[in-house]
C-alpha cells in the first residue's frame, strides 16, 4: 500500500524510490512484524493467560479407551519401568532422542 502511495511523490522525494524495491518492502515488512510482536505480544499472552483461566485439564490415568490398533498398548507405569518393560535402556532412549552420543 505504501508503494501506491508514494509512486507519485517518488520522483520528487528519491527516498521514495526505495518503495519500488520488493526487497525492501519486504524487509520493511519483517521489521515492522517484528516491532509490532514485541509491542502487543507480552499483553496478548497475558490476556490469553487470563481468558483460559484454569488452564488445559490432563488426565493422569490416560485415554479409557483401548489403542486403535489390537497390537499397540497404553503404557501407564513411569518411564524408566515403561522402557525396561519394552526393553530399552536410558542411553539408547538417550540418544534415540537427541541423535548423539552422551561421551
Amino acid at each position: 500500500m505504501l508503494f501506491l502511495l508514494t509512486r507519485p511523490i517518488a520522483d520528487q522525494f528519491i527516498l521514495f524510490n526505495l518503495f519500488r524495491y520488493l526487497t525492501f518492502r519486504s524487509g520493511a515488512a519483517c521489521l515492522t512484524a517484528l516491532i509490532l510482536s514485541l509491542m502487543f505480544g507480552p499483553r496478548l499472552i497475558r490476556w490469553l493467560k487470563s481468558v483460559q483461566g484454569a488452564g488445559q485439564p490432563i488426565r493422569p490415568d490416560g485415554p479409557e479407551a483401548p489403542p486403535p490398533f489390537p497390537v499397540a498398548r497404553y503404557m501407564r507405569e513411569p518411564i524408566e519401568a515403561a522402557l525396561a518393560a519394552i526393553g530399552v535402556d536410558r542411553w539408547t532412549t538417550f540418544v534415540g532422542a537427541t541423535h548423539e552420543d552422551p561421551r
